[in-house]
């Protein structure tokens, strides 16, 4: 549907972190992108260059999401981040944790490492 493919590709361009760029494009381009936008419309406005201009600060955060596989047509699920959080009662399972981070950055690692070499 048209909104999974929306959903797609936010996900792409936030892995890529080129969501900012992707809508400058549509600020510059305003000729082209009017066809699909009112002209009293955000994007179209002098607010939408200070909306791009505030999704750059996007950039510093890695996003690794799922797009393989994804029912991207239904509502987002819960994202569990109780692995990121630290729990004092809860030592025992310390190395474990730990392991499964090391993990994940290593994973982190691998990703944006494929995306500097796609581009």
């Amino acid at each position: 549907t048209p909104l999974g493919r929306a959903r797609a590709w936010l996900r792409l361009a936030m892995m890529q972190k080129k969501l900012a760029d992707y809508l400058r494009y549509v600020i510059i381009r305003r000729d082209l992108f009017s066809e699909f936008y009112e002209d009293h419309a955000v994007m179209m406005e002098e607010e939408g260059a200070v909306i791009v201009g505030l999704l750059v600060g996007l950039n510093v955060i890695d996003a690794n999401l799922c797009v393989k596989g994804e029912d991207l047509d239904s509502m987002v699920g819960v994202i569990d981040f109780s692995l990121y959080l630290k729990n004092d009662n809860d030592s025992s399972g310390c190395f474990e944790r730990d392991g499964q981070i090391v993990a994940m950055l290593d994973q982190k690692n691998y990703v944006e490492e494929l995306n500097r070499q796609l581009t």
